[in-house]
């Protein structure tokens, strides 16, 4: 089976979901939307 591609994300992006989570977001909304992994969001 084929490794996935690991996924790189702009540091404006990273931002985004910084100040969504700070809006008060939830992180499991925040995860399903912009579909994540829990592990990612987390780094």
């Amino acid at each position: 089976m084929a490794r996935k591609v690991r996924r790189q994300f702009s540091d404006e992006f990273t931002q985004q979901i910084v100040d969504l989570l700070n809006a008060g977001m939830k992180r499991s909304e925040l995860i399903k939307e912009y579909e994540l992994t829990p592990s990612i969001f987390d780094k």
